[in-house]
């Protein structure tokens, strides 16, 4: 039988990610992202401080691997109302240093620094150079209540909400507006009925096949 065993100790972990020949994980009780080293794991951990503020509570909830001119090491400090990036060649932070409303996740790669709030409904899009905000989108744009993962793939944003069950589609290439896909026990509804119509229009062709003509 398999079982799973601790790779290393560590405090709150929020989230982790492998990239850059490390191994990535926030510790949001200590307000610090770990980097381990995949061939020695018993040995302790670089911790970087995810914010300048020694005596607040940064809380990093959400890590990402920014790609092109986003590359590094993004980290979402829900508390800290921060984003920031880790030079994955120095372990310390790096600009730009992004401020935001209680961030709740982060994706970033040449389009932009893509940030949800879980407490302020929107996703925000930030140039990953300089850190200035290219658009925020809320409610009227078609964001979720709620929102909180995101990643980037298949030439768009993708965004999630618990509170909605739902997941929505934002392609940065189009007008912005953001498509939503329908939570999944709508989904499955919508499959039954489309089974069901098509039942329905298969015997309403086989009935047709053999009702009498009128004319006859």
């Amino acid at each position: 039988n398999e079982s799973v065993e601790p790779a290393f100790a560590s405090g709150n972990a929020k989230a982790i990610v492998v990239a850059f020949g490390s191994i990535w994980l926030a510790d949001a009780d200590r307000d610090v992202v770990l980097t381990y080293e995949p061939e020695d794991l018993d040995a302790d951990p670089v911790e970087i401080p995810t914010d300048e503020d020694a005596n607040a509570s940064a809380a990093p909830r959400s890590l990402s691997v920014g790609t092109g001119a986003a590359e590094g090491i993004w980290v979402a400090n829900e508390l800290g109302d921060t984003v920031v990036r880790i030079d994955p060649e120095t372990n310390k932070r790096a600009e730009p240093r992004i401020q935001v409303e209680s961030p709740s996740a982060v994706a970033a790669d040449d389009s932009g620094v893509w940030v949800t709030s879980e407490l302020s409904d929107r996703v925000v899009r930030f140039d990953a150079v300089d850190g200035r905000t290219l658009r925020t989108y809320q409610s009227a744009d078609g964001v979720l209540d709620g929102p909180t993962a995101i990643v980037i793939a298949f030439n768009s944003v993708w965004f999630g909400s618990d509170l909605e069950s739902a997941v929505a589609r934002l392609d940065p290439a189009t007008s912005g507006h953001v498509h939503r896909t329908e939570d999944r026990h709508a989904a499955v509804a919508r499959m039954i009925d489309e089974q069901r119509v098509n039942a329905l229009a298969v015997d309403e062709q086989r009935a047709g096949r053999h009702r009498p003509d009128p004319a006859g």
